[in-house]
C-alpha cells in the first residue's frame, strides 16, 4: 500500500519519513520547507498538489 509521509523542516523534518520506512515498504516521503507543526496552514497550496499527486499516482 502506498503510504505518503510528510515531515515540516521546522518541526520533526526528516524523521518523519525515516521513521515511517520502517513500518512500511512504499513510501514516498517528503520535507515541507519553512514550516513547522502545522503544514497544511501554513503551505495549503504545496500540500494540495502532494496530496493530488501522490493520490493520483497511488
Amino acid at each position: 500500500m502506498p503510504v505518503l509521509a510528510l515531515g515540516a523542516d521546522h518541526s520533526l523534518g526528516k524523521f518523519v519519513p525515516d521513521q515511517v520506512r520502517e513500518y512500511a515498504e512504499n513510501v514516498q516521503g517528503k520535507v515541507i520547507a519553512d514550516s513547522g507543526h502545522w503544514i497544511f496552514e501554513e503551505h495549503s497550496e504545496e500540500m494540495t498538489r502532494i496530496l493530488l499527486k501522490f493520490l493520483r499516482e497511488a
